[in-house]
């Protein structure tokens, strides 16, 4: 038979960082950088993590050599501190090895999914990697989604074990779940009526003031309704009963939404939707969704602007102001910009936009003119829908030339914010287009359209419909 072999290190993230040996020595408490690293590791996909991932998140302000060098470096450490056979690692990947090392939180999630929720809420210390934060934003983008699924996670165990429960066991684990999420209101009204039925009138009072202050401090608003007629009810003496907390009791499958008699969605519903829209753009990046709809990719044309003095240095200047608001515009990933060698034959010349943009096949097209005289600088510029040559958008600046860069930013920010922003023209177009599509053609992209949309509606249907949309994106 064989024999069950002992991991080597025992490795805790769930909560602050910390890294501890089998046979009670402790090792050499690793920096900072090394500690973001063994998290990683001990989070990698299942075929590991691909080292040009792991050094673009741990050092993506470096070119890539650098950061191929710092992450060699940094596993040399790691080697030196938990030896060589914690660490499998090719040519290509990295991971930690599941036989030598034991990690808290992989724990945790393998006793969620077997339905262990006591020894899961034993384990569960607090929020993942608390005490870590890097500049990278790459790195704080992982940790902010592992952070979020591990929170809903913890969550969703202390109100399956909460529904086990009564008396000070159920207390303490209303307390504990209100610790992960203070602004569970339902969970506020189970530890008002536990402390209630205890006898305990004024913890049940106080109870309700945390709830109250708590909401009106970080949220702005005031305690539902539900919420209220309990605070009365203890407050008169009235004789009140323990209720489930939430989904406590409630058994659903992966993406269904439970059901409630109030037409009105509750705080916690909406802000799951908005938090899973985030984590959808976070975890698979805007601009992996917009490759799954290519098609769709807008194209922007910056057309060459006019010179309108007519002489050689402020035509230079017009190129000039012409190359850097394409180059600020291709920074944006919602929209292809094309270059400026691509639209250099339209200068000079007296530009229909619709033409300009069959010609050029693009979305939108930006023109403008630029005149210099007598130390001050006045700049129009217009954006334009190609398909039917409407005015989208136009604004004319009157400064001193010094302003030249600062009116270039403007032109860059308006016109971004135009065709990108929140409920800018590329998303309002794409939700036009998806809802043309027969919904099993739908792709990520449009699906998460479609989500967005339903959660700006604000009632309990399109709550239900917005979480359906983004779960299947």
């Amino acid at each position: 038979m064989d024999r069950q072999v002992q991991p080597k290190f025992q490795v805790r993230i769930l909560g602050g960082f910390e890294l501890s040996a089998a046979d009670g020595n402790a090792p050499v408490a690793p920096r900072r950088i090394l500690r973001a690293l063994i998290a990683l590791l001990a989070l990698a996909p299942p075929a590991g993590w691909p080292r040009e991932e792991l050094a673009h998140m741990l050092w993506g302000d470096r070119d890539a050599e650098q950061a191929r060098a710092s992450l060699r470096q940094a596993l040399t450490e790691v080697r030196r501190i938990m030896g060589e056979a914690c660490i499998l690692t090719d040519r290509e990947t990295a991971v930690l090895d599941p036989m030598s090392v034991s990690i808290d939180a992989v724990e945790f999630m393998q006793l969620v999914k077997a339905g262990q929720v006591e020894m899961a809420a034993a384990l569960y210390r607090g929020e993942l990697l608390e005490s870590i934060s890097l500049a990278n934003g790459a790195f704080a983008d992982w940790l902010l989604v592992e952070r979020t699924l591990m929170h809903d996670m913890a969550a969703s165990v202390f109100e399956r074990l909460l529904a086990s429960q009564s008396g000070e066991a159920a207390i303490s684990t209303a307390q504990r779940l209100l610790q992960i999420d203070p602004f569970r209101e339902d969970a506020h009204r189970v530890l008002m009526r536990l402390f209630a039925e205890q006898g305990n009138r004024s913890l049940a009072l106080r109870q309700y003031q945390t709830c109250r202050d708590v909401l009106q401090r970080e949220l702005g608003v005031k305690p539902d309704d539900e919420t209220e007629r309990l605070y009365l009810d203890i407050q008169s003496g009235r004789k009140v009963v323990s209720a489930p907390v939430g989904l406590i009791g409630d058994e659903l499958s992966d993406g269904e939404i439970p059901k409630h008699d109030s037409q009105k969605p509750s705080r916690a519903e909406i802000a799951a939707a908005g938090a899973l829209a985030l984590m959808l753009l976070i975890a698979t990046g805007w601009w992996s969704l917009r490759e799954a709809s290519p098609e769709q990719t807008p194209l922007v044309a910056v057309l060459p602007f006019d010179d309108l003095a007519g002489d050689k240095n402020s035509n230079r200047l017009a190129r000039g102001l012409t190359e850097d608001i394409i180059t600020d515009l291709g920074r944006a990933s919602e929209f292809k910009v094309l270059a400026r060698n691509t639209t250099a034959a339209f200068e000079g010349k007296e530009n229909d936009p619709v033409e300009a943009g069959a010609a050029l096949h693009a979305t939108f097209v930006v023109d403008g003119s630029i005149q210099r005289q007598g130390g001050r600088l006045r700049v129009t510029a217009q954006l334009f829908d190609a398909a039917n040559g409407k005015s989208l958008w136009s604004q004319r600046w009157d400064r001193p030339d010094s302003d030249l860069f600062t009116i270039q930013s403007e032109i860059s920010k308006h016109i971004a914010n135009r065709l990108a922003g929140g409920s800018g023209l590329i998303q309002e177009a794409g939700r036009i287009a998806a809802h043309r599509k027969l919904p099993e053609s739908l792709t990520a992209y449009e699906l998460y359209l479609l989500g967005t949309e339903k959660l700006e509606q604000i009632t309990r249907e399109d709550v239900d419909e917005s979480i359906r949309l983004l779960n299947r994106a």
